[in-house]
Protein backbone atom coordinates (compact mmCIF):
# COMPACT_ATOMS: atom_id res chain seq x y z
CA UNK A 1 0.00 0.00 0.00
CA UNK A 2 1.54 3.85 -0.32
CA UNK A 3 0.02 6.92 -0.02
CA UNK A 4 1.20 9.87 -1.91
CA UNK A 5 1.83 13.31 0.30
CA UNK A 6 3.80 16.55 -0.45
CA UNK A 7 6.65 17.55 1.47
CA UNK A 8 8.11 20.91 1.72
CA UNK A 9 11.34 21.19 1.54
CA UNK A 10 14.01 24.06 2.08
CA UNK A 11 15.71 24.92 -1.12
CA UNK A 12 18.91 23.45 0.10
CA UNK A 13 17.40 19.98 1.17
CA UNK A 14 15.78 20.17 -2.92
CA UNK A 15 19.22 21.71 -4.16
CA UNK A 16 20.60 18.45 -2.39
CA UNK A 17 18.50 15.56 -3.32
CA UNK A 18 18.30 16.80 -6.76
CA UNK A 19 21.86 16.50 -7.06
CA UNK A 20 22.02 13.23 -5.51
CA UNK A 21 19.35 11.63 -8.04
CA UNK A 22 21.36 12.92 -10.90
CA UNK A 23 24.65 11.72 -9.93
CA UNK A 24 22.39 8.22 -9.36
CA UNK A 25 20.59 8.67 -12.67
CA UNK A 26 17.41 8.02 -9.93
CA UNK A 27 14.24 10.47 -10.56
CA UNK A 28 13.55 12.90 -7.20
CA UNK A 29 11.01 11.37 -6.16
CA UNK A 30 12.92 7.93 -5.81
CA UNK A 31 15.62 9.68 -3.81
CA UNK A 32 13.12 10.84 -1.67
CA UNK A 33 11.41 7.78 -1.00
CA UNK A 34 14.40 6.04 -0.30
CA UNK A 35 15.50 8.06 1.89
CA UNK A 36 12.94 8.52 4.35
CA UNK A 37 11.84 4.98 4.45
CA UNK A 38 16.25 4.30 5.40
CA UNK A 39 15.40 7.16 8.33
CA UNK A 40 12.70 5.10 10.46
Amino acid sequence: MSVQVAITLSDEAYRQAERFARLANCDLATVLTNTIERSH
